[in-house]
C-alpha cells in the first residue's frame, strides 16, 4: 500500500442547495461515516503461524482486491461473508491472513466496493491479541459538488478525526495516460480548522481540459488514519479511498 456508529455514507440519492452567488452544490452524501466499520482485529499465532483476523461492515458489493496466496510474503489472505443485514445493503466480512511466525512483512487488506475502498495495513510488533477501538471509525465525511459553466468543483469536509487526506487521479491525452494532476487543470487546497476539523476542495478547469484535448480517466479522494497509541496496535494504518471521478 502507498495506504478505512454509524450513519453510513450514500452516494446514491444526491440533492442540491443554492449558495449566494446562485450556483447549486449537490450533496454527494448524507453527513455521516463512511460504508466501512472496523469492528475487531484478533491474532492468533503457534510456534510456526500467526494468523489475524479482521472484522469489518462493509457493503454488500464488498470484495478483496488481494486475494490467495502471496509467494513473495508467504502469506495467504482470504475473505468470508459473515452474515448479511436486513436491509441486504451491509454485511460483516471476515478478512484472515495466515503467514509464517517468522514473517517480518504483514500483507495489507485491501477492501473494494462500488465507489470506496478501504485499506488496512496490519502491526507486526505488538503484544496485544485484540483491538476493538479504531480511529478511522470517529471520522465523519461531507461531500459535495458543483458545476457552474466550464468548471467542477468538489468540497470534502472531514470531522471527528486525525487524518491526512490528499487528491489522486488520472488523465488521459492522445491515447497517453499520466497519474499527474497537472495545476494547468486542477487545483487542489486544503484547509484546516482544527486537528479534527479539516476541509479538502478541488477545482477543475473544464474549459481547459476540453480545450487541450484531455479527459479525466479518474479522480479519488484519499484518506489516511494512523491508529497508532502509546501501545503499538494491531492495526497500524487505515487508508480510505472515494472515488470522485
Amino acid at each position: 500500500m502507498k495506504g478505512l456508529p454509524f450513519v453510513l455514507l450514500i452516494l446514491n440519492f444526491p440533492f442540491s442547495i443554492s449558495t449566494d452567488l446562485g450556483e447549486q452544490w449537490v450533496l454527494l452524501n448524507k453527513s455521516g461515516y463512511t460504508g466501512y466499520q472496523i469492528i475487531s482485529v484478533r491474532k492468533i499465532k503457534d510456534d510456526d503461524n500467526q494468523i489475524y483476523t479482521t472484522r469489518i461492515r462493509a457493503p454488500i458489493s464488498t470484495a478483496l482486491e488481494n486475494p490467495g496466496y502471496m509467494e513473495r510474503l508467504n502469506a495467504f489472505v482470504d475473505l468470508k461473508q459473515v452474515s448479511v443485514e436486513e436491509n441486504l445493503q451491509y454485511a460483516i466480512y471476515e478478512a484472515k491472513i495466515s503467514t509464517s511466525i517468522n514473517s517480518f512483512l504483514i500483507p495489507p487488506i485491501r477492501l473494494t466496493s462500488e465507489s470506496e475502498s478501504l485499506g488496512l495495513l496490519l502491526g507486526r510488533f505488538t503484544d496485544e491479541d485484540e483491538q476493538v477501538d479504531f480511529k478511522f471509525n470517529r471520522c465523519q465525511m461531507h461531500v459535495k459538488r458543483k458545476d457552474p459553466t466550464g468548471s467542477t468543483t468538489f468540497e470534502l469536509s472531514v470531522r471527528g478525526c486525525i487524518c491526512k487526506s490528499y487528491f489522486t487521479g488520472s488523465v488521459e491525452q492522445g491515447g497517453k495516460k499520466t497519474t499527474d494532476l497537472s495545476p494547468l487543470y486542477f487545483f487542489p487546497s486544503y484547509a484546516r480548522r482544527s486537528d479534527q476539523d479539516q476541509v479538502s476542495s478541488i477545482f477543475i478547469d473544464r474549459t481547459a481540459l476540453e480545450k487541450d484535448g484531455v479527459k479525466i480517466d479518474s479522480l479519488k479522494f484519499i484518506m489516511k488514519v494512523d491508529e497508532g497509541h502509546v501501545n503499538a496496535p494491531l492495526l497500524d494504518l487505515s487508508e480510505y479511498e472515494l472515488d470522485l471521478i
